[in-house]
């Protein structure tokens, strides 16, 4: 039987508590917090930061949208002709359509980035968790959310291995 297929069977009986967690203790069981790792990584704080500049570049895009606007709508009131409205029009939406053009790519960059940064990330994570499992003697690591009692937190290990 493949190791991975017992491994996803000890671990689903003991969530049931189909065997006593001091049998995983005995056997070797370990813990890993994903979600702290996840939240104490680069990774984490890139993401935060990319939110935010997605933000700014969005309210950004609206200002300009509507300073476009309120321009034509006072072009409107002065009673421009048909001719210069439109060349308004045309010079306003190309300014924009630019301006979208330049924020996608930079949003394209950035998600390239992250997930870059987020593949690195689980290479050093598995990494560490085999290091560690094996210096620990432990025959199973499963996430802790997944563990309802016992097993050995690796999860400050594995941290101080990927920083």
């Amino acid at each position: 039987m493949n190791k991975k297929i017992i491994s996803a069977i000890f671990a689903s009986l003991i969530s049931l508590n189909l065997i006593s967690p001091s049998v995983a203790k005995a056997d070797g069981m370990g813990v890993l917090n994903t979600q702290t790792i996840i939240q104490k990584s680069s990774l984490y704080s890139a993401l935060r930061n990319a939110e935010q500049e997605i933000q700014k570049l969005d309210e950004s895009l609206k200002k300009d949208l509507m300073d476009r606007q309120t321009k034509l709508q006072q072009a409107m009131q002065q009673k421009k002709s048909k001719e210069e409205l439109e060349k308004l029009y045309k010079q306003y939406k190309g300014e924009l359509d630019k301006k979208e053009g330049e924020a996608r790519k930079s949003l394209e960059s950035k998600q390239k980035n992250l997930i870059k940064m987020r593949d690195s990330l689980k290479v050093k994570v598995e990494a560490a968790v085999k290091e560690i499992a094996t210096q620990k003697k432990l025959s199973y690591v499963v996430d802790k959310q997944a563990m309802f009692y016992g097993g050995i937190d690796i999860t400050n290990d594995v941290l101080a291995k990927i920083k």
